[in-house]
């Protein structure tokens, strides 16, 4: 838990960093393969949805984290294989963190999300 902790710390860390910083002043680089996880609408306001393009990934979890690294209680529905929404209309508004991860694929990833 410490490990996912500090691992979600650093990438928020690094993603703001270079999404505030560095990103404006290179021009986009195009993407050498598809993304295996994308959230939308970023930012959100009522519901946060995700999809999983990774194939082989069976007990997936998704957990929320404020910009802390704390754990925060959402409501998840699945809406298709591999595609959930979460319910963030009840939360602050503020940056937080969403990452799936699968322990038995060895999948993890977090990606950053702005609640309105």
């Amino acid at each position: 838990m410490l490990i996912d902790r500090l691992l979600l710390l650093s990438c928020f860390c690094i993603c703001f960093f270079f999404q505030t910083s560095m990103a404006q002043d290179f021009p986009a680089l195009p993407s050498a393969k598809e993304k295996p996880l994308s959230i939308y609408p970023n930012p959100a306001n009522d519901v946060l949805n995700i999809d999983i393009k990774k194939a082989g990934l069976e007990g997936i979890t998704v957990e929320v984290f404020n910009i802390i690294g704390n754990p925060v209680n959402v409501s998840m529905e699945t809406i298709g294989n591999n595609s959930f929404r979460i319910d963030v209309k009840d939360l602050a508004p503020g940056y937080y963190m969403v990452m799936v991860k699968d322990e038995q694929a060895r999948f993890k990833q977090a990606l950053k999300f702005l609640k309105q």
